[in-house]
Protein backbone atom coordinates (compact mmCIF):
# COMPACT_ATOMS: atom_id res chain seq x y z
CA UNK A 1 0.00 0.00 0.00
CA UNK A 2 1.60 3.47 -0.38
CA UNK A 3 1.90 6.05 1.82
CA UNK A 4 -1.30 8.36 2.73
CA UNK A 5 -0.64 11.70 4.08
CA UNK A 6 -2.56 13.91 6.04
CA UNK A 7 -6.14 16.19 5.09
CA UNK A 8 -7.10 18.11 7.94
CA UNK A 9 -8.67 21.57 8.72
CA UNK A 10 -6.88 24.64 10.01
CA UNK A 11 -8.17 27.69 11.79
CA UNK A 12 -6.42 30.66 12.26
CA UNK A 13 -7.87 33.44 14.94
CA UNK A 14 -8.58 36.36 14.16
CA UNK A 15 -9.88 38.11 17.75
CA UNK A 16 -9.24 40.63 19.65
CA UNK A 17 -7.89 40.11 23.14
CA UNK A 18 -8.92 41.67 26.67
CA UNK A 19 -6.18 44.44 26.08
CA UNK A 20 -3.41 43.80 29.03
CA UNK A 21 -5.37 41.54 31.10
CA UNK A 22 -4.16 38.00 30.86
CA UNK A 23 -6.81 36.17 32.31
CA UNK A 24 -9.63 37.63 30.63
CA UNK A 25 -7.40 36.88 27.12
CA UNK A 26 -6.59 33.32 28.45
CA UNK A 27 -10.55 33.09 28.75
CA UNK A 28 -10.79 34.62 25.07
CA UNK A 29 -8.69 32.15 23.45
CA UNK A 30 -9.99 28.88 25.58
CA UNK A 31 -13.23 29.69 24.29
CA UNK A 32 -11.64 30.26 20.26
CA UNK A 33 -9.72 26.78 20.65
CA UNK A 34 -12.90 24.84 21.70
CA UNK A 35 -15.15 26.11 19.22
CA UNK A 36 -12.51 25.51 16.14
CA UNK A 37 -13.01 22.38 17.53
CA UNK A 38 -16.41 22.08 17.68
CA UNK A 39 -15.83 23.05 13.60
CA UNK A 40 -13.37 20.27 12.64
CA UNK A 41 -10.46 21.82 13.17
CA UNK A 42 -7.36 20.14 14.25
CA UNK A 43 -4.59 22.91 14.67
CA UNK A 44 -5.37 26.53 15.26
CA UNK A 45 -3.15 29.56 15.18
CA UNK A 46 -2.59 32.87 17.20
CA UNK A 47 -1.53 36.27 16.30
CA UNK A 48 1.48 37.47 18.04
CA UNK A 49 1.44 38.71 21.51
CA UNK A 50 -1.98 37.78 21.55
CA UNK A 51 -2.06 36.99 25.58
CA UNK A 52 -1.80 39.95 26.75
CA UNK A 53 -2.01 41.79 24.00
CA UNK A 54 0.57 43.45 21.19
CA UNK A 55 2.19 46.84 22.97
CA UNK A 56 1.24 49.16 20.36
CA UNK A 57 2.66 52.05 22.21
CA UNK A 58 5.87 51.32 21.95
CA UNK A 59 5.54 52.63 18.11
CA UNK A 60 3.75 55.61 19.24
CA UNK A 61 5.84 57.47 21.98
CA UNK A 62 9.49 58.02 23.04
CA UNK A 63 10.71 55.11 24.88
CA UNK A 64 10.57 57.11 28.29
CA UNK A 65 7.24 58.08 27.82
CA UNK A 66 6.29 54.34 26.44
CA UNK A 67 7.57 53.03 29.75
CA UNK A 68 4.95 54.10 32.03
CA UNK A 69 2.51 50.77 29.99
CA UNK A 70 5.84 48.49 31.24
CA UNK A 71 4.59 47.64 34.49
CA UNK A 72 1.22 46.43 33.58
CA UNK A 73 2.11 44.75 30.12
CA UNK A 74 4.95 42.59 32.40
CA UNK A 75 2.63 41.63 35.15
CA UNK A 76 0.07 40.34 32.66
CA UNK A 77 2.57 38.52 30.58
CA UNK A 78 2.95 34.56 30.89
CA UNK A 79 5.10 32.62 32.62
CA UNK A 80 5.72 28.85 30.86
CA UNK A 81 4.46 26.53 32.90
CA UNK A 82 1.71 28.49 34.83
CA UNK A 83 -2.23 28.52 35.53
CA UNK A 84 -2.53 30.56 32.11
CA UNK A 85 -0.65 27.83 30.10
CA UNK A 86 -2.54 24.65 31.96
CA UNK A 87 -6.09 26.51 30.89
CA UNK A 88 -4.91 26.21 27.28
CA UNK A 89 -3.42 22.79 27.21
CA UNK A 90 -6.69 22.11 28.77
CA UNK A 91 -8.89 23.39 25.96
CA UNK A 92 -6.51 22.24 23.41
CA UNK A 93 -7.12 18.43 24.79
CA UNK A 94 -10.98 18.90 25.06
CA UNK A 95 -11.15 19.89 21.60
CA UNK A 96 -8.74 17.30 20.27
CA UNK A 97 -7.18 20.76 18.75
CA UNK A 98 -2.69 21.27 18.42
CA UNK A 99 -2.79 24.98 18.99
CA UNK A 100 0.20 27.58 18.39
CA UNK A 101 -0.31 30.22 20.70
CA UNK A 102 1.77 33.80 20.73
CA UNK A 103 2.27 35.93 23.86
CA UNK A 104 4.53 37.74 25.50
CA UNK A 105 6.97 34.87 28.06
CA UNK A 106 7.94 36.26 30.96
CA UNK A 107 11.21 34.60 32.83
CA UNK A 108 12.62 36.20 35.67
CA UNK A 109 12.99 40.20 34.67
CA UNK A 110 12.79 39.57 30.96
CA UNK A 111 10.16 39.48 28.68
CA UNK A 112 10.23 37.57 25.49
CA UNK A 113 8.04 37.69 22.20
CA UNK A 114 6.79 33.69 22.19
CA UNK A 115 5.14 30.86 20.59
CA UNK A 116 3.86 27.99 22.65
CA UNK A 117 2.79 25.06 20.74
CA UNK A 118 0.39 22.45 22.37
CA UNK A 119 -0.38 19.23 21.22
CA UNK A 120 -3.75 17.90 21.01
CA UNK A 121 -3.05 15.89 24.31
CA UNK A 122 -2.95 19.07 26.05
CA UNK A 123 1.29 19.08 26.40
CA UNK A 124 3.17 21.86 25.99
CA UNK A 125 5.50 20.27 23.00
CA UNK A 126 7.59 23.44 22.76
CA UNK A 127 8.09 27.03 23.56
CA UNK A 128 10.47 29.60 21.58
CA UNK A 129 11.55 33.19 21.91
CA UNK A 130 11.71 35.19 19.08
CA UNK A 131 15.42 36.08 17.51
CA UNK A 132 15.85 39.54 17.34
CA UNK A 133 12.70 41.94 18.97
CA UNK A 134 12.17 44.17 15.69
CA UNK A 135 13.38 48.31 16.40
CA UNK A 136 11.01 49.48 19.04
CA UNK A 137 10.38 46.05 20.41
CA UNK A 138 13.77 46.13 21.84
CA UNK A 139 12.69 48.54 24.38
CA UNK A 140 9.86 45.83 26.05
CA UNK A 141 11.39 42.17 24.79
CA UNK A 142 14.73 40.35 24.81
CA UNK A 143 16.50 38.09 22.51
CA UNK A 144 15.83 34.40 22.21
CA UNK A 145 18.64 31.83 20.70
CA UNK A 146 18.86 28.72 18.26
CA UNK A 147 17.73 26.66 21.30
CA UNK A 148 14.53 26.61 20.91
CA UNK A 149 14.30 26.57 16.72
CA UNK A 150 12.65 23.76 16.58
CA UNK A 151 10.19 21.57 14.17
CA UNK A 152 7.54 19.74 16.24
CA UNK A 153 6.86 16.12 13.91
CA UNK A 154 2.90 15.51 14.69
CA UNK A 155 0.20 13.27 13.03
CA UNK A 156 -0.42 16.68 11.42
CA UNK A 157 2.54 17.11 9.88
CA UNK A 158 5.90 18.85 10.79
CA UNK A 159 4.70 22.04 12.45
CA UNK A 160 7.10 25.17 13.22
CA UNK A 161 6.95 28.70 13.08
CA UNK A 162 8.37 32.25 13.02
CA UNK A 163 7.22 35.76 14.81
CA UNK A 164 6.93 39.05 12.31
CA UNK A 165 9.53 40.00 11.12
CA UNK A 166 11.55 36.68 11.52
CA UNK A 167 9.85 35.69 8.74
CA UNK A 168 11.82 38.33 6.96
CA UNK A 169 15.15 36.08 7.88
CA UNK A 170 16.62 34.14 4.52
CA UNK A 171 18.71 31.72 7.05
CA UNK A 172 16.02 31.42 9.47
CA UNK A 173 12.91 30.51 7.90
CA UNK A 174 15.66 28.21 5.84
CA UNK A 175 16.65 26.03 9.24
CA UNK A 176 13.23 25.34 9.69
CA UNK A 177 12.88 24.41 5.60
CA UNK A 178 15.76 21.78 6.67
CA UNK A 179 15.21 20.74 9.73
CA UNK A 180 11.78 19.22 7.07
CA UNK A 181 9.05 22.33 8.17
CA UNK A 182 5.74 21.28 6.36
CA UNK A 183 3.38 23.59 8.34
CA UNK A 184 4.33 27.28 9.31
CA UNK A 185 2.75 29.51 11.43
CA UNK A 186 3.70 33.01 10.68
CA UNK A 187 2.27 35.05 13.40
CA UNK A 188 2.13 39.27 12.95
CA UNK A 189 0.56 42.36 15.32
CA UNK A 190 -1.78 43.56 13.04
CA UNK A 191 -0.64 46.91 11.43
CA UNK A 192 -3.67 49.45 11.49
CA UNK A 193 -1.19 52.61 11.70
CA UNK A 194 -0.94 54.78 9.01
CA UNK A 195 2.86 54.63 9.12
CA UNK A 196 2.48 51.13 8.66
CA UNK A 197 -0.80 51.35 5.32
CA UNK A 198 -0.10 48.39 3.25
CA UNK A 199 1.49 46.42 5.30
CA UNK A 200 -1.10 43.79 4.70
CA UNK A 201 -0.44 43.29 1.59
CA UNK A 202 3.94 42.93 1.88
CA UNK A 203 3.19 40.53 4.48
CA UNK A 204 1.39 38.45 2.39
CA UNK A 205 3.90 38.49 -0.48
CA UNK A 206 6.57 37.63 1.75
CA UNK A 207 4.21 34.53 2.92
CA UNK A 208 3.36 33.55 -0.55
CA UNK A 209 6.91 33.58 -1.68
CA UNK A 210 7.99 31.56 1.29
CA UNK A 211 5.49 29.24 0.76
CA UNK A 212 6.63 28.20 -3.04
CA UNK A 213 10.01 28.30 -2.06
CA UNK A 214 9.85 26.26 0.82
CA UNK A 215 7.13 24.50 -0.61
CA UNK A 216 5.04 24.36 2.67
CA UNK A 217 1.56 25.60 3.98
CA UNK A 218 1.55 28.88 5.83
CA UNK A 219 -1.00 29.52 8.54
CA UNK A 220 -1.17 33.66 8.44
CA UNK A 221 -2.00 34.56 11.84
CA UNK A 222 -2.49 38.63 12.24
CA UNK A 223 -3.94 40.55 15.61
CA UNK A 224 -7.47 42.10 15.09
CA UNK A 225 -7.95 45.61 17.10
CA UNK A 226 -11.39 46.10 18.37
CA UNK A 227 -13.06 49.35 19.43
CA UNK A 228 -12.41 48.65 23.17
CA UNK A 229 -8.73 48.13 22.37
CA UNK A 230 -8.87 51.38 20.27
CA UNK A 231 -10.16 53.09 23.41
CA UNK A 232 -7.11 51.97 25.88
CA UNK A 233 -4.34 51.91 23.11
CA UNK A 234 -5.03 55.51 21.52
CA UNK A 235 -5.62 57.89 24.45
CA UNK A 236 -4.44 61.14 23.09
CA UNK A 237 -4.83 63.18 19.84
CA UNK A 238 -1.47 62.67 18.94
CA UNK A 239 -1.78 58.54 19.43
CA UNK A 240 -5.29 58.85 17.73
CA UNK A 241 -3.75 60.17 14.70
CA UNK A 242 -1.63 56.81 14.11
CA UNK A 243 -4.85 54.67 13.82
CA UNK A 244 -6.08 53.47 10.58
CA UNK A 245 -9.19 51.00 10.95
CA UNK A 246 -8.75 50.11 7.50
CA UNK A 247 -5.43 48.34 7.39
CA UNK A 248 -7.13 45.74 10.59
CA UNK A 249 -6.44 42.33 10.33
CA UNK A 250 -5.42 40.36 7.13
CA UNK A 251 -5.53 36.32 8.47
CA UNK A 252 -4.89 33.92 5.80
CA UNK A 253 -4.17 30.42 4.69
CA UNK A 254 -1.81 29.57 1.66
CA UNK A 255 -0.66 26.21 -0.04
CA UNK A 256 2.96 25.10 -1.25
CA UNK A 257 1.63 26.55 -4.38
CA UNK A 258 1.53 30.06 -3.13
CA UNK A 259 -2.36 30.27 -3.51
CA UNK A 260 -4.83 31.11 -0.72
CA UNK A 261 -6.73 28.47 0.39
CA UNK A 262 -8.54 31.29 2.70
CA UNK A 263 -8.45 35.20 1.16
CA UNK A 264 -6.99 37.65 3.58
CA UNK A 265 -9.49 38.64 6.33
CA UNK A 266 -9.55 42.53 6.89
CA UNK A 267 -11.96 44.75 9.29
CA UNK A 268 -13.48 41.55 10.69
CA UNK A 269 -13.52 39.89 13.74
CA UNK A 270 -13.36 35.98 13.15
CA UNK A 271 -11.71 32.80 12.79
CA UNK A 272 -10.30 31.60 9.04
CA UNK A 273 -10.46 28.13 8.16
CA UNK A 274 -8.51 26.37 5.13
CA UNK A 275 -8.89 22.42 4.31
CA UNK A 276 -4.91 21.62 4.08
CA UNK A 277 -3.85 18.44 2.48
CA UNK A 278 -0.45 17.22 2.99
CA UNK A 279 -0.08 15.47 -0.45
CA UNK A 280 0.25 18.98 -2.45
CA UNK A 281 3.83 18.87 -0.89
CA UNK A 282 5.30 16.37 -3.35
CA UNK A 283 4.42 17.88 -6.32
CA UNK A 284 5.80 21.08 -5.09
CA UNK A 285 8.93 19.13 -3.96
CA UNK A 286 9.00 17.69 -7.18
CA UNK A 287 9.42 20.76 -9.06
CA UNK A 288 11.76 22.34 -6.55
CA UNK A 289 12.88 20.51 -2.94
CA UNK A 290 15.32 23.47 -1.83
CA UNK A 291 16.72 21.41 1.19
CA UNK A 292 17.10 18.46 -1.42
CA UNK A 293 17.51 17.79 -4.83
CA UNK A 294 17.40 21.64 -5.77
CA UNK A 295 20.40 22.44 -3.26
CA UNK A 296 23.65 22.69 -3.78
CA UNK A 297 26.01 22.30 -0.28
CA UNK A 298 29.04 22.21 -2.29
CA UNK A 299 28.25 25.80 -2.61
CA UNK A 300 26.75 27.49 -0.50
CA UNK A 301 25.10 25.66 3.26
CA UNK A 302 23.43 26.89 6.52
CA UNK A 303 25.49 26.35 10.02
CA UNK A 304 22.33 26.61 12.80
CA UNK A 305 23.76 27.36 15.91
CA UNK A 306 21.30 25.50 18.95
CA UNK A 307 23.25 26.16 22.20
CA UNK A 308 21.57 27.81 24.37
CA UNK A 309 22.99 31.00 26.21
CA UNK A 310 22.80 31.71 29.72
CA UNK A 311 23.56 34.39 31.77
CA UNK A 312 25.37 32.24 34.47
CA UNK A 313 26.88 28.77 35.19
CA UNK A 314 26.61 26.80 38.46
CA UNK A 315 29.50 24.58 39.32
CA UNK A 316 29.35 22.38 42.25
CA UNK A 317 32.89 21.36 42.10
CA UNK A 318 35.94 23.21 42.10
CA UNK A 319 36.70 25.49 38.84
CA UNK A 320 39.00 23.51 36.90
CA UNK A 321 39.52 24.99 33.11
CA UNK A 322 39.99 21.13 31.88
CA UNK A 323 37.08 19.60 30.81
CA UNK A 324 37.10 15.89 32.64
CA UNK A 325 36.46 14.29 29.08
CA UNK A 326 39.42 15.89 27.83
CA UNK A 327 41.62 14.45 30.79
CA UNK A 328 42.99 11.11 29.68
CA UNK A 329 43.84 13.26 26.48
CA UNK A 330 45.83 15.44 28.33
CA UNK A 331 47.68 13.00 30.37
CA UNK A 332 48.56 11.22 27.36
CA UNK A 333 49.97 14.63 25.65
CA UNK A 334 52.19 15.38 28.55
CA UNK A 335 53.45 12.03 29.18
CA UNK A 336 54.31 11.88 25.36
CA UNK A 337 55.95 15.25 25.72
CA UNK A 338 57.49 14.31 28.55
CA UNK A 339 59.41 10.92 26.93
CA UNK A 340 60.54 13.09 24.09
CA UNK A 341 62.02 15.76 26.74
CA UNK A 342 64.05 13.20 28.29
CA UNK A 343 65.11 11.73 25.44
CA UNK A 344 66.50 14.76 24.50
CA UNK A 345 68.85 15.12 27.91
CA UNK A 346 68.36 18.46 28.06
CA UNK A 347 68.26 19.64 31.14
CA UNK A 348 66.54 22.56 29.91
CA UNK A 349 63.80 21.29 28.88
CA UNK A 350 63.36 18.95 31.83
CA UNK A 351 63.94 21.74 34.33
CA UNK A 352 60.90 24.08 32.51
CA UNK A 353 58.71 20.62 32.38
CA UNK A 354 58.50 19.45 35.80
CA UNK A 355 57.52 23.17 37.06
CA UNK A 356 55.05 23.15 34.17
CA UNK A 357 53.64 20.22 35.76
CA UNK A 358 53.80 21.39 38.81
CA UNK A 359 51.08 24.01 38.42
CA UNK A 360 47.82 23.59 39.70
CA UNK A 361 46.44 24.52 36.58
CA UNK A 362 48.67 22.05 34.58
CA UNK A 363 48.97 19.05 37.24
CA UNK A 364 47.09 16.48 35.07
CA UNK A 365 49.05 13.41 36.89
CA UNK A 366 51.93 13.20 39.05
CA UNK A 367 54.17 13.11 36.65
CA UNK A 368 58.26 12.50 37.20
CA UNK A 369 60.96 12.34 35.06
CA UNK A 370 63.93 10.22 35.21
CA UNK A 371 66.65 13.10 35.70
CA UNK A 372 66.10 12.74 40.34
CA UNK A 373 64.04 15.39 40.37
CA UNK A 374 60.13 15.10 41.61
Amino acid sequence: MPDSYPKFKAAVAQIAPSFLKREETVEIACSAIEEAGKEGARIIAFPESFIPGYPYWIWMEPPFAAARYFREFFKNSVEVPSFSTKALCQSAKRANCYVVMGMSSREGGTLYNSMLFIDNKGEIIGYRRKLVPTVAERTIWGRGDGSDLCVYDTPLGKIGGLICGENNMYLVKYALLAKGEQVHIANFPGTPLKPMAGFNDVIDLILRSHAVLGQIFILNAINFVSEEMKEKIFTTDGQREFYLYVNNGGASVISPRGVHLAEPVLNKEMIVYAEIDLEMIIEAKWASDCVGHYARPDVTRLLINEEKYLTHEIRKNAFNPMRENDQKEWDYLFKKLGDEIEKSGNKTLQSVFIKLCSKKYCKLTPMTLDSGES
